[in-house]
């Protein structure tokens, strides 16, 4: 089976790695270099005791203090766009305790294998820079730390271990006093996702795949049929600006622009782009022991060889990846707040922005597109691109190659229709 993948972040090129374990044919796409955007600005954390979904009981009104300052952890850009509005009202009615917990579950179900399938890529010659040092969450009120850590009875359930409390400054010393409650998560892991994403590139090459940088693509043309029956003549073309890919198959993995590259499929795939911003400090300004998150400014900060990332903010403003100076100097300064010895004028080396892809339901979207021949959907991870990609690229493998994953089914494209 001859594959296209249009996408070259974790979640494509996961795709395309586990496509071409099945034996397929695969061609990834992409504009620029493979892991640039949502992937290269990410914390790069392997966190499946932090993947429930955005929209949650009070999600919304806790934010309504920031909704629109340019400067705070989530800023909605004022706009008149009805597509944007359809979907925050969507989102609003997700946002409940029920909705929420079949989320979770799908989620948690998704991620059983996360960890295993890390291990399976470093077993299989990747080389990923992974760390398994955990993640310390830290928190200027100790009553809010302790209330997440009494809310965290869910992990058991799905197998992953309980929250550790402690003195913050005994679990980080590099913490200020402003911080006053923390807990650490001892199963997570976190990665560099540059080295990811070029681990994934040369793991897809040395099993016989390509991945074209600098492919803009237009368009996906799918087939039309009433089944998803890919065998037979090729069913899709990817046209680009400059050529195009005849395929039986195509994944589109394209993050916020997903939605754009589908019209001709005329199906509903209601994702905005979410936009996170990375900063890269090299020297790192600190030497941390483990990622930390600044919870109330929700800031993290993942430490690597003699280099420092702080990631943070949600804007939403359409498909719009400029960097805004005041929102970078906003995660800047919760560095120098939060953690001492913090130098003065420290400044990144580098500062990129990438557009998180969101789902109004805080679910991906993966599997077969409605009534086309030959189009499939791997998009909207949110947060969870790097946490997710391995786990979506097997199970999605797996659909396209006849068996059908029940872990896939919350994830349908066909739920929006």
């Amino acid at each position: 089976m001859q594959v296209v993948v249009v996408g070259g972040g974790v979640v494509g090129l996961s795709t395309a790695y586990f496509l071409l374990r099945t034996g397929a044919d695969v061609t990834v796409l992409t504009d620029h270099e493979a892991g640039d955007g949502a992937s290269g600005v990410n914390a790069g954390w392997i966190a499946p005791s932090l993947s429930g979904p955005v929209p949650a009981p009070g999600v919304l009104s806790g934010s309504l203090r920031w909704i629109l300052r340019p400067d705070s952890p989530f800023y909605v850009r004022p706009r008149v766009d009805p597509g944007f509005l359809r979907w925050l009202l969507a989102f609003r009615s997700n946002c409940n305790a029920r909705t929420y917990a079949a989320g979770l579950e799908a989620l948690a179900a998704l991620n059983r294998r996360t960890l295993e399938l890390y291990d399976l890529l470093r077993a299989d010659g990747l080389e990923i820079d992974e760390h398994q040092s955990g993640l310390l969450m830290a928190y200027r009120s100790a009553r809010d730390a302790d209330h997440e850590v009494a809310e965290s009875a869910w992990l058991r359930r799905f197998g992953l271990p309980d929250p550790v409390p402690g003195r913050p400054q005994d679990l980080e010393p590099l913490l200020s006093n402003e911080i006053q409650g923390a807990y650490m998560l001892p199963a997570e892991r976190h990665v560099d996702p540059r080295m990811l994403t070029a681990a994934l590139v040369q793991a897809i090459a040395r099993r016989g795949g390509r991945v074209l940088t600098g492919t803009r693509v237009v368009r996906v043309e799918p087939g039309r049929t009433s089944g998803g029956d890919l065998d037979g003549a090729r069913a899709v073309t990817v046209v680009g600006v400059d050529d195009q890919w005849p395929a039986h198959a195509v994944v589109v993995a394209a993050g916020a622009w997903t939605p754009t590259l589908l019209r001709d499929a005329r199906v509903r795939i209601p994702i905005i782009g979410g936009k996170g911003y990375g900063l890269d400090f090299e020297p790192a300004p600190v030497a941390l022991r483990q990622p930390l998150y600044l919870h109330d400014d929700r800031v993290a900060a993942s430490p690597y060889d003699g280099r420092l990332r702080l990631s943070g903010t949600m804007e939403i403003a359409g498909l719009d990846v400029s960097v805004s100076r005041r929102r970078v100097e906003a995660i800047a300064r919760a560095g120098a707040r939060y953690l001492r010895g913090w130098p003065a004028g420290a400044r990144p080396v580098r500062v990129a922005a990438g557009l998180r892809p969101l789902t109004p339901d805080g679910l991906p979207v993966i599997g077969a597109v409605p009534r086309t021949m030959g189009v499939w959907v791997a998009s909207g991870h949110s947060m969870l691109g790097v946490t997710l990609g391995p786990a979506t690229g097997e199970a999605l493998a797996a659909a396209m190659t006849g068996s059908a994953p029940d872990v896939l089914r919350p994830f349908d494209p066909d739920r929006f229709a």
